[in-house]
């Protein structure tokens, strides 16, 4: 379950959105892990068709079961993107953080992060645009595993492609499939993940 809640301000070229955020994760009935924290966005409106948006998100993130996983995360970023007359968008941004265990000693379970992300979006039709993104993240774990005796390194690239229809008016219906493929110096965290879902959102 993810829950958010925030206030967005504009004047003129600029706007400013502040959020709270929240999210709930159980596996098989029972509580796994959860977060909470805020999100400050900061976007500057070049034209009707140019942006720059800049932002802050602190997160703690909390395993009930495993309290020696507890972190805090926190990610900066800046994104560009553009809209052309024809209707296609793209966009592209950078991001960095890091994730840092409350617990003393628990330094091989946090992180640094970097990422870089980019996307487009073409309309096809009057109703039908295709949407393609493209993820890529570096984190650099801060210590030694206990078990393994190497510092883990991962290297995830996540890609998604996917379908936009408008059936009627306030309405959107997104097919997408999404393929994710994590490396690892821990062999053990090195996966593939294919999710393939539909989103139905209505706009009152």
């Amino acid at each position: 379950l993810d829950a958010s809640l925030g206030l967005a301000w504009r004047a003129e070229h600029n706007e400013l959105v502040a959020s709270a955020q929240g999210a709930y994760y159980a596996l098989d009935g029972s509580r796994l892990r959860t977060m909470g924290g805020a999100l400050g966005e900061w976007i500057y409106h070049i034209d009707g068709y140019r942006q720059w948006a800049s932002f802050v998100q602190v997160l703690d993130v909390r395993y009930p079961a495993q309290s020696l996983r507890d972190a805090r995360r926190t990610v900066v970023g800046t994104s560009y993107a553009h809209q052309f007359r024809g209707g296609t968008s793209t966009y592209a941004g950078v991001y960095a953080g890091q994730e840092k265990p409350r617990a003393r000693g628990a330094e091989a379970l946090g992180h640094h992060l970097l990422g870089i992300r980019a996307g487009a979006h073409w309309p096809v039709a009057p109703r039908w645009a295709v949407f393609a993104n493209v993820d890529w993240e570096h984190r650099r774990y801060g210590a030694q595993d206990p078990f393994f005796a190497v510092t883990r390194d991962d290297r995830q690239t996540q890609a998604t492609l996917g379908l936009s229809w408008a059936p009627a008016n306030g309405w959107r219906v997104t097919p997408q499939w999404t393929i994710t493929r994590n490396t690892s110096t821990l062999p053990i965290t090195t996966y593939d993940r294919r999710v393939f879902s539909v989103t139905v959102r209505k706009e009152f």
